[in-house]
């Protein structure tokens, strides 16, 4: 009798396919992290704060100090934006070669960083550059520009000490990122004006939202207001 039990158990555990068992076990422990909840929870949070910190605003100045508040807001926002736009400006000739990209990495500074690559142009020789613009975005993660690339690139003519002339347009010609173009602006009469344009901007919109707060910027919260004299009968 037992062997007859052990023999049926025997037959059912061989018809049994294990393999598609493991496999569907494993697709089971996959998690799809598009759904993840940690983005939703992140922007929650920031959008709080940022609440928060404009009622604060509104209930620290008058309408018309809140106004200057937001202009000053808006001008330091657009000091960052420019930096992503501009170079150091430069009057030195503007050289575009074209030829094959290598060796482009990422080179850590202090407070920023930049990166450093050289074009092989046709007949072998080789052009070293520097460049602050970020390389193309593969899945939003920021790689680098593939060796053997067919790039155009437009750089300053200058030879400063101690560094590499630097690229202020890159344009891909060929291989997976083809197509993809960026630029800076590197002229006198650029967009780095709207940096020291916006730090004048804040630097006056702080100032004029300090005098228009609904309590005096130099008394204290705890301190009475002072009582004007009444002149004598």
């Amino acid at each position: 009798m037992r062997k007859s039990h052990a023999a049926t158990l025997y037959r059912l555990g061989s018809n049994i396919d294990w393999s598609k068992l493991c496999e569907s076990s494993q697709e089971e422990t996959v998690y799809d992290r598009s759904v993840s909840m940690i983005p939703v929870l992140v922007l929650g949070f920031g959008f709080g704060i940022l609440a928060l910190f404009f009622r604060n605003a509104w209930r620290r100045y008058n309408p018309k100090g809140f106004a200057y508040f937001c202009l000053a807001l808006a001008a330091m926002g657009t000091m960052g934006f420019v930096g992503s736009l501009a170079t150091t400006p430069s009057s030195a000739p503007r050289v575009t070669v074209t030829g094959k990209c290598q060796g482009f990495q990422r080179i850590a500074g202090k407070g920023h960083a930049h990166y450093e690559f050289a074009v092989v142009v046709p007949g072998g020789a080789t052009v070293p550059l520097q460049t602050p613009i970020a390389p193309p975005p593969r899945n939003r993660v920021q790689t680098s520009i593939p060796d053997g690339a067919t790039v155009e690139v437009t750089y300053l003519d200058e030879k400063p000490a101690g560094s590499l002339p630097r690229a202020i347009g890159i344009n891909i010609l060929s291989g997976e990122f083809s197509g993809w173009h960026r630029s800076i602006d590197a002229n006198w009469l650029g967009a780095w004006l709207a940096f020291p344009i916006g730090v004048a901007l804040f630097a006056y919109c702080m100032f004029r939202a300090l005098v228009n707060r609904r309590q005096p910027f130099f008394v204290r919260a705890n301190q009475p207001p002072a009582t004007a004299d009444l002149p004598l009968k």
